[in-house]
């Protein structure tokens, strides 16, 4: 589970592409100046998908054997 939420994820990088100053926002909001650098660099990249939560795909011990099988057979 995440630390932080999307939605805040999202105020804390509009409120620094609006005012600036990683430091200020680092001690109001009490978070590290390197989660904001690195929240607002992947929101600039790749949008606000980029602060959802991931969900990871969960495959079965039987559907991995078979796909190991299956690039040795091939």
């Amino acid at each position: 589970m995440s630390k932080y939420s999307p939605q805040f994820k999202l105020k804390v990088v509009k409120d620094y592409l609006k005012s600036g100053g990683q430091r200020r926002l680092a001690h109001l909001y009490e978070i590290n100046t390197s989660d904001i650098r690195k929240w607002t660099l992947s929101y600039q990249s790749n949008g606000l998908s980029s602060l959802k939560k991931r969900v990871y795909q969960h495959y079965t011990p039987e559907f991995k054997k078979s796909v190991i099988q299956y690039v040795k057979a091939h």
